[in-house]
């Protein structure tokens, strides 16, 4: 049958063949119809009232309490204090993190005057710029409630205060740069799926822009997940509707435009850049951290595969049944009508991979985008479907929906709720058993965990670390004494307001540096002019482990100026070379 006999016999979107019974086919054709039903509205001003309720709630428990990972907090606020007084990842400290998360929490810092409320206020601000990046660029590709839903999801995922795939009552500010990078990777992933509907030249220069643009930002995020988004975005190539030359300069325009404003504020330093990127790459491989789930190999990936085994499989069963579907159906788009099933199995190869290497991750995020996108697919079949293929293949349709919703909705209600329970904490949370002294930290808050927790602890047992530090830090140094930690993070500089030194950096683990790939032990000693080390570690493993690096070049070049219950203060003898260099000669 011919391509226009098809479309004389296609009645509208959401017409349904026969009468919808209540038997349990009838009722997924019943749900199929609703969605086509939304299909109908526009739904822009749901989208953003939705997405302002979402904002002005993170806003609202700022800074949102912490249950889990407390010592991953000061990585942000330490990198953003060092960025807010001027300073420059790379160029001037050393860290696995790109400028991105830091310069987003500078401006939070900026906004809030100073106080920890600055971590949520910047990644508010980055929600709401994605998720009308994600609306804008999904509205004229997708039907509206798979726009809808995308846009709010990248939003939610931006902005939520649990880690990635956790119980929602399990908050925490660790890895949320994962959060921002996965949802410039979904931006790049609906580019990539979902050309304009209406075919114009102009459309196809401006998804161009937003892909290339979210690839370079992913460069000064996270480079692993920008090596992902560029291998979707040049993919999308296969497909002739994705081939014309606008796109692909657009997408030109907008990797250089962003990676030209980028390092402009590196001071084009693509020495240090690739110096950091470099090392931390290495060292990843060679991973000392002494984290199991930080480990790297074959067994570790087969085991996040088969740990996850639910929903790799539950995507591949949803990219089958749109398989299934009618090739000529999919108006002549793909040569290839089993792509999917193809694009289904590398999604779930790169989410594995994620998994192994992001520690505090345990969902799958891109497989739920994905999993929505494949809807989008099924409904763009219907809208094309004559009566009599609408009778053969419905069932097929509604299961898909449901599937794809299965897939989906978890991570998108997991992280609303943890977003509700933050703001309520805030408003009617009990007294917490710790708080810390100093005035930019007590708005900072962490509770007693429930005890069916992995890691039970009242979290008051770190707070009175940082607060012995403070006090001794207040009674045996000066105001303009500058100070670095040797443990995993470095809390003082920012809790006590002070200009932090150059070098060091945003905090120190077996994941980004080991006794083969590190700067220098001046650099990464910095010029600081006080080194404290804890007496009572909250990891002492990764203690020993600094001592065995560090601790004879501490020694040799500070000397023991104070003590307290849990901290000794060292003090700089030796004053550091002029040129504080960055790698031993």
């Amino acid at each position: 049958m011919a391509l226009e006999d098809v479309e004389r016999r296609s009645a509208g979107p959401g017409d349904l063949p026969g009468t919808v019974s209540p038997s349990p086919q009838g009722l997924v054709l019943g749900l199929f119809g609703v969605w086509c039903w939304l299909a109908s509205r526009r739904l822009n001003i749901l989208f953003y009232v939705v997405l302002l309720l979402i904002v002005a709630l993170e806003v609202w428990a700022a800074p949102h309490r912490i249950h889990r990972w407390a010592h991953d907090t000061w990585i942000f606020l330490d990198g953003g204090w060092r960025v807010l007084n001027g300073q420059r990842p790379y160029v001037d400290f050393f860290t696995g993190l790109g400028p991105v998360t830091f310069l987003l929490v500078a401006l939070g810092l900026r906004i809030s005057g100073g106080a920890a409320a600055g971590i949520d206020y910047g990644f508010a601000t980055a929600a709401l710029l994605s998720g009308v990046w994600a609306w804008r660029l999904s509205k004229p590709r997708i039907e509206s409630p798979t726009a809808f839903l995308v846009a709010i999801f990248v939003a939610l995922f931006v902005i939520s205060p649990h880690a990635i795939g956790s119980r929602a009552d399990m908050l925490t500010y660790a890895s949320i740069y994962n959060r921002l990078a996965y949802a410039l990777v979904a931006i790049v992933l609906v580019e990539a799926m979902c050309p304009f509907r209406a075919r114009q030249a102009a459309s196809g220069f401006a998804g161009g822009v937003s892909s290339g643009a979210a690839c370079a930002l992913l460069i000064f995020v996270k480079p692993s997940f920008f090596l992902v988004a560029i291998l979707i975005a040049a993919g999308s190539f296969l497909f002739p509707d994705h081939r014309g030359l606008r796109r692909f300069l657009g997408m030109l325009a907008g990797l250089a435009a962003i990676s030209l404003a980028m390092s402009a504020y590196l001071r084009f330093d693509i020495g240090a850049v690739w110096y950091s990127l470099k090392t931390v790459g290495a060292a990843r491989v060679q991973s000392q951290s002494g984290d199991p789930r930080m480990d790297v190999g074959l067994f570790p990936f087969f085991k996040h595969a088969y740990d996850k085994i639910g929903n790799l499989a539950g995507l591949m069963f949803l990219a089958l049944l749109v398989s299934l579907l009618p090739g000529r159906a999919r108006l002549h788009r793909y040569f290839d009508p089993w792509w999917i099933l193809a694009a289904a199995f590398a999604v779930c190869i790169v989410e594995t991979l994620f998994l192994m290497t992001n520690g505090t991750q345990t969902s799958v995020p891109l497989v739920a985008v994905f999993a929505l996108l494949l809807a989008s697919r099924i409904y763009t079949w219907w809208q094309a479907a004559s009566l009599d293929d609408r009778h053969r293949h419905g069932l097929i349709c509604g299961i898909g929906l449901i599937f794809a919703l299965v897939l989906f909705l978890p991570d998108m209600v997991g992280d609303f709720s943890s977003l509700l329970y933050s703001s309520a904490l805030s408003v009617a949370g009990r007294q917490l058993p710790g708080r810390f002294n100093s005035p930019p930290l007590r708005s900072l808050m962490t509770r007693e965990t429930p005890a069916d927790w992995e890691e039970p602890d009242s979290g008051k047992s770190y707070v009175d670390l940082i607060n012995d530090g403070i006090d001794l830090l207040e009674r045996s140094s000066a105001p303009a004494e500058s100070v670095f930690t040797l443990d995993y993070v470095n809390p003082f500089s920012y809790a006590l307001q002070r200009t932090p030194a150059p070098g060091g950096a945003a905090y120190l683990g077996g994941s980004i540096f080991n006794p083969r790939h590190m700067p220098s032990m001046e650099w990464m000693l910095g010029r600081a002019d006080l080194v404290m080390v804890p007496k009572q570690p909250a990891q002492p493993g990764l203690a020993r482990w600094l001592d065995g690096i560090f601790g004879q070049f501490l020694r040799d070049r500070f000397s023991l100026a104070a003590e307290s219950p849990s901290w000794q203060m060292y003090r700089r003898q030796v004053q550091p070379h002029a040129g504080l260099p960055l790698v031993d000669r």
